[in-house]
């Protein structure tokens, strides 16, 4: 017999939820949802489809899309991807993913997430990125999930946090993980671009400069990188003003 199963608990974050849901829930499977996330209606038979022909695979995710208060869709990065498998260096350079993500629930090596109120925000990209370092994810290309895109989104709130929690994931992710130097490059340039978009957008020219910078440094000459620099330089109330 299924039902739903309400859980109450102390606001705690994110970490400490879906913690708490995956050890409650009674499915061979988990999926875990965020209450801006809009599940279409195939979203879960894509799924068992999928983990029926795949042989139960750890992680499993489908694409997804945004969508504004104007119900009009518009693609998210993961959509750039190709139907396959991915492990850990794919988190090199960010999360792809919204919480989009399908989880085997009887699986030995599953790293729970960050329960740390100091990484919330960051806990889906450090449980990725853990757990990609001995399992694999693999992605269904196709849109069965929209995320409402409004202005309190976690990573539309005050862009200080967010890069505050991105030197802090980045920090923990060097500390718990073992990464080759060529992968520890790539996670700085990562975190040092990530950063100076929002330094960008918080207007500090000094700030995104310096990121942008380190970011070629530790990346090396991509368009992405130097046209942030670019942008940073001139600044975004001038790039603004000329719009």
């Amino acid at each position: 017999m299924s039902g739903l199963q309400i859980l109450h608990q102390i606001n705690s974050e994110r970490g400490v939820a879906r913690n708490n849901g995956f050890r409650n829930a009674k499915g061979q499977y988990v999926v875990f949802f965020d209450s801006d996330d809009i599940m279409h209606a195939n979203h879960l038979q894509v799924l068992y489809d999928n983990i029926q022909k795949l042989n139960q695979p750890d992680f499993i995710a489908t694409f997804f899309d945004f969508v504004d208060a104007n119900n009009r869709h518009y693609p998210s990065d993961i959509i750039k991807l190709k139907e396959g498998h991915y492990d850990y260096r794919l988190f090199l350079n960010g999360n792809p993913l919204a919480c989009n993500i399908c989880v085997r629930k009887d699986n030995p090596k599953l790293q729970l997430f960050e329960e740390d109120r100091k990484f919330a925000i960051k806990e889906d990209w450090m449980f990725m990125i853990s757990n990609m370092k001995h399992s694999s994810l693999y992605i269904v290309p196709e849109i069965t999930i929209s995320m409402y895109d409004h202005q309190d989104r976690s990573m539309r709130s005050d862009n200080k946090i967010i890069i505050q929690k991105t030197h802090f994931a980045t920090d923990w992710i060097i500390t718990n993980i073992v990464l080759s130097e060529s992968e520890l490059r790539q996670l700085h340039a990562h975190e040092n671009y990530f950063c100076g978009i929002h330094w960008y957008l918080e207007s500090n020219r000094i700030a995104a400069v310096r990121s942008a910078f380190r970011a070629i440094q530790f990346g090396g000459f991509q368009l992405k990188y130097f046209s942030l620099f670019l942008k940073s330089l001139i600044g975004r109330k001038l790039i603004s003003s000329v719009k």
